[in-house]
């Protein structure tokens, strides 16, 4: 079941549409029958009894401001993708299978950007026949480097950047563990620029930057070689020279996402929503809004969870249909959250993500931090299956790389105090 998680995990849209959000999926059926056999072999686990109290929290804020029926769907949705993550404490062997099933997934998914990209520049559009409409969009949906930006089978070029995103962390991972899959982790880092996403840029920027400034940390400290953060600083330098080799064009790879970056923030400058960038930077904006509406219990519970669609409309429904706000949704997790559950429900969704993936693990990898934090603003369905399944594949792998390596630096450090400390 968990090879067969990692091998769909690509391909959220292909299964039973439930509503405009969930979708039945290969994964989420493969990812709940590991999940059901997980909570029976282990029983209610930390992580399950903070999930439960979540969806608690969460019913509390809608049972007696709205009719059951508004929420009872998405609180059963969000009930299965909780269950998933809630299973991540695994052996080794259901890693391997897990991240067997990943990696698989993931060369399909090269395979077919590949043949997305490829046959547009080289002139043979059709080429693709009839999986075009599935692979790509149009050129309503964006343009990059000259090229109709690829889905894959997502349902938009953003969630594709953020599934290849997530796939790097756990190479990554695995890299940091011994794991030999440097080379598929800089051609996933090459997808998600050449997906032309600018969520899935930053995504990957932000986590780059804060692994590096730990090595360094941890280099100034002593607690790593000087000879590990060469080796590393030589890779980087070969994979940047196959990339400027084998890659695009890097002026106008730089002019293109220059010119998306100056949009950008050009709308948090002006608090733009319209737009798939503005109505992302700028999605803080709905919470002082409705606070300044509906006072201290809007603060407290939000709209009542579920039902912040229609305050979003009755606001903002004279934008027009770029805006997600107009249409009554919002691409943040974190602030549909805060803004339809309140600070409590907002406190109980950062308990099940730290609970989920293991303080101890958080606090050894910072830039695992800031990369959940970067998604959670960077995309906006809590009850997507592919949110929780992401999140699941990361927590898993992070327990198993993340805190045997915190335990050998800690042994490594206490040998070095008592050398010093025999020295003098």
């Amino acid at each position: 079941m968990l090879y067969l998680t990692g091998l769909t995990l690509p391909f959220p849209e292909v299964g039973i549409p439930l509503n405009e959000v969930f979708t039945l999926s290969f994964t989420t059926l493969a990812a709940l029958a590991f999940s059901t056999q997980y909570l029976a072999w282990r029983g209610l686990t930390t992580e399950h009894r903070a999930a439960v109290l979540m969806l608690m929290v969460f019913a509390a804020t809608a049972v007696t401001r709205h009719p059951f029926a508004s929420y009872v769907l998405s609180l059963g949705a969000l009930s299965l993708g909780l269950l998933v993550f809630a299973s991540s404490r695994l052996s080794t062997a259901q890693l391997v299978n897990l991240v067997r099933g990943l990696i698989g997934g993931l060369v399909i998914t090269l395979g077919l950007m590949a043949l997305t990209i490829f046959p547009q520049v080289i002139g043979v559009p059709g080429l693709l026949g009839p999986a075009r409409a599935w692979l790509i969009g149009t050129e309503q949906t964006g343009t990059f480097l000259g090229y109709i930006r690829p889905f894959a089978g997502f349902s938009e070029p953003s969630h594709l950047a953020i599934y290849l995103s997530a796939v790097y962390v756990v190479l990554d991972l695995l890299v940091r563990a011994g794991r030999p899959l440097m080379v598929l982790r800089a051609v996933t880092a090459l997808a998600v620029v050449l997906s032309g996403s600018v969520s899935g840029l930053v995504l990957l920027f932000s986590y780059v930057v804060f692994r590096w400034l730990g090595a360094i940390r941890r280099l100034v400290s002593g607690r790593i070689s000087a000879r590990f953060l060469i080796r590393s600083a030589l890779a980087s330098v070969v994979v940047l020279a196959l990339f400027l080799a084998l890659g695009p064009d890097p002026g106008e790879l730089a002019t293109e996402y220059s010119l998306r970056l100056l949009k950008t923030i050009d709308d948090v400058q002006t608090g733009n929503l319209v737009g798939s960038e503005g109505s992302r930077v700028n999605a803080i904006l709905a919470l002082p809004d409705y606070w300044e509406s509906a006072g201290l219990p809007g603060f407290l519970a939000g709209t009542g969870y579920a039902n912040h669609q229609g305050w979003l409309i009755d606001t903002y429904g004279h934008l027009n249909e770029s805006a997600t706000f107009s249409r009554g949704a919002i691409d943040s997790v974190l602030i549909a959250v805060f803004l339809a559950t309140g600070i409590f429900g907002f406190l109980a969704y950062l308990r099940v993500l730290w609970v989920g993936f293991g303080g101890r693990v958080l606090r050894l990898h910072v830039a695992l931090i800031v990369f959940v934090l970067v998604l959670n603003f960077s995309y906006g369905y809590l009850i997507a299956g592919l949110y929780w399944q992401l999140l699941f594949v990361i927590a898993a792998t992070a327990r198993w790389c993340v805190l045997p390596l915190g335990r050998a630096r800690a042994r490594r450090h206490a040998i070095q105090v008592r050398r010093r400390r025999a020295a003098i």
